[in-house]
């Protein structure tokens, strides 16, 4: 298991919500589904040193 060389500016394209297929189902998860949050304070300190010696990056576990 390593990095696969994901970098934010090869793999991550920038969308437009007039182009994109999935604009309506984005819409109604972020503006008319019901949601709640709650903030959860967590120790990632073992998660951020696992990742680094594998190579991977932290900001890419968070975003998916």
């Amino acid at each position: 298991m390593g990095n696969k060389g994901m970098t934010c500016n090869e793999d991550f394209v920038p969308i437009t919500m007039e182009s994109w297929t999935r604009a309506q189902v984005f819409y109604y998860y972020t503006q008319m589904a019901p949601t709640s949050y709650t903030d959860v304070k967590m120790d990632v300190t073992v998660l951020r040193q696992k990742l680094k010696e594998r190579g991977f990056k932290f900001f890419l576990l968070i975003c998916g």
